[in-house]
């Protein structure tokens, strides 16, 4: 019986390790020491000092997309009815929830079989705490980035939106 309490004790606090440390930054401390030494007279320690290291937990990319049938006036996260001639903008949002800042987010998308793009309705509506947001489309695909994205520690995290427009054929 003592065994499993001690196993189970050990397999706890080992679970409770890996969770915390998935969660939050680590500060890693490193220090120096110094010491002297006089003739005739014993060794003595003088001087210390610290720098502190902080381990973040990588960048955690959040994304949310919908898709509006302007036609309708049908919206939703997932899916809208939709008939041949209709005009569609998906809306897409993202943020930096992890702890660390990217150098550089690139999000792509495509746009899907039996739809046509519409040349000139990509745009960003947001794009705060990183620096050089762009959009683009090439060949079906929507690329929106931006560097410096910030994470969440210390400060406000990177968000933003980019949207843009079809035609079902």
């Amino acid at each position: 019986m003592f065994n499993r309490m001690v196993v189970g004790l050990v397999v706890g606090l080992l679970v409770g390790l890996v969770a915390g440390s998935a969660m939050a930054a680590t500060d890693i401390t490193n220090t120096c020491t110094g010491q002297y030494t006089v003739t005739g007279l014993s060794t003595a320690l003088s001087g210390l000092d610290t720098a502190v290291g902080r381990l973040q937990v990588s960048p955690a990319l959040v994304i949310a997309k919908s898709i509006n049938n302007l036609r309708s006036g049908q919206s939703d996260p997932n899916s809208v009815n939709m008939l041949s001639g209709d005009t569609l903008q998906f809306d897409i949002t993202w943020s930096n929830d992890g702890e660390a800042s990217a150098d550089t987010v690139v999000f792509s998308d495509y746009v899907p079989s039996g739809m046509t793009f519409i040349t000139g309705t990509e745009t960003f509506t947001s794009a705060q705490n990183c620096t050089n947001p762009a959009i683009s489309e090439s060949g079906g695909m929507i690329t929106f980035s931006c560097t410096a994205a910030a994470g969440t520690d210390p400060g406000a995290k990177a968000q933003g939106a980019f949207s843009f427009r079809v035609n079902v054929n």
